[in-house]
């Protein structure tokens, strides 16, 4: 056997052997760790939680979805407690931001700069979620669902501009200021049940619309003829 295994040809044939298979074993693990990372990239799977002593991530969060350019929104879910911002929230990718209701959860702007940005992002979505600040919308596609905003002395609630489609439902408050701004051929839909503050403006430009629905069946005719 010592004298086979000593012959130069077997020997060299033995050795492309095992090197072919350490090759092969070390792709397979390559693979399987560039499969999880891509998986953790990818903003865990379309899904993350956030704590309010986890403000700052929330533009982590908004960033990296970005950078990943995913098809589909990415779900965040906040609990309860105030999360104050320094800067305004910049989203520029489908997300859906979930509270636990407005009572228990907010987002505040910390200064006079709006609290949330939307720009060039369809599938956009914030529900269930106090919001001190105004929330500017760009070309991009939002739904406010069971939400309050609450304007920044005498600021704007919802700017909507360039194109932007914005349906909200929940309480809109200016405290004198403007509810409602749309231009740039951009539409805000008022969603059944709403409240505006009798005190507020509504201001669009004549490329513009603002649509009051008085029930549910609206929001599905008006859907269904564009």
């Amino acid at each position: 056997m010592d004298q086979w295994l000593s012959e130069p040809n077997v020997m060299y044939t033995l050795l492309i052997v095992l090197a072919v298979e350490f090759v092969l074993g070390l792709l397979v693990v390559v693979g399987y760790l560039n499969l999880r990372r891509k998986r953790k990239t990818n903003t865990s799977d379309l899904f993350a939680r956030v704590n309010p002593d986890e403000a700052p991530r929330l533009q982590e969060l908004m960033d990296q979805a970005r950078h990943d350019n995913l098809a589909d929104p990415v779900n965040v879910v906040l609990g309860e407690g105030a999360y104050e911002l320094d800067d305004v929230l910049n989203i520029e990718t489908p997300i859906k931001l979930f509270g636990k209701g407005v009572l228990e959860t907010k987002i505040a702007s910390k200064g006079q700069q709006p609290a949330l940005r939307i720009k060039d992002a369809k599938q956009c979505s914030v529900s269930n979620i106090r919001i001190e600040g105004a929330i500017q919308c760009f070309n991009s596609e939002l739904l406010l669902e069971n939400c309050h905003v609450v304007a920044k002395e005498d600021g704007i609630c919802i700017e909507a501009d360039q194109g932007a489609v914005v349906t909200f439902s929940g309480v809109m408050r200016g405290d004198g200021g403007i509810a409602i701004r749309a231009k740039g051929e951009s539409k805000v839909i008022l969603k059944p049940p709403y409240a505006v503050s009798g005190e507020d403006y509504i201001v669009k430009d004549p490329r513009s619309q603002v649509h009051v629905l008085q029930n549910e069946s609206d929001m599905n005719t008006k859907d269904s003829s564009q």
